[in-house]
């Protein structure tokens, strides 16, 4: 499983001092969520998705979920690296 927290921030634009604000958890909480030295509950994702206006499964994926493509990965790829290359 990896969380995407950290890629969904870039993309929005979007602060971890902000997401703290829109969450009510603290800055070292999300920091924490962000490095992964954190992984917090279901209630806490759903919490933080719903503040970056995400849904759960586009924050959670699995490990075989490319965010390149946003499509499970396989071999027969045409649309990314992923296809082109060993895993």
């Amino acid at each position: 499983m990896k969380i995407r927290l950290k890629e969904i921030l870039e993309d929005k634009g979007i602060s971890q001092k902000e997401l703290s604000l829109r969450t009510g958890y603290t800055e070292a909480a999300i920091s924490r969520y962000v490095s992964g030295a954190r992984r917090g509950s279901i209630a806490t994702w759903i919490i933080i998705a719903d503040a970056l206006g995400v849904k759960l499964d586009e924050l959670i994926v699995s490990d075989d979920y490319c965010n390149i493509c946003m499509r499970v990965r396989d071999d027969s790829c045409k649309r990314c690296v992923h296809g082109k290359t060993k895993r």
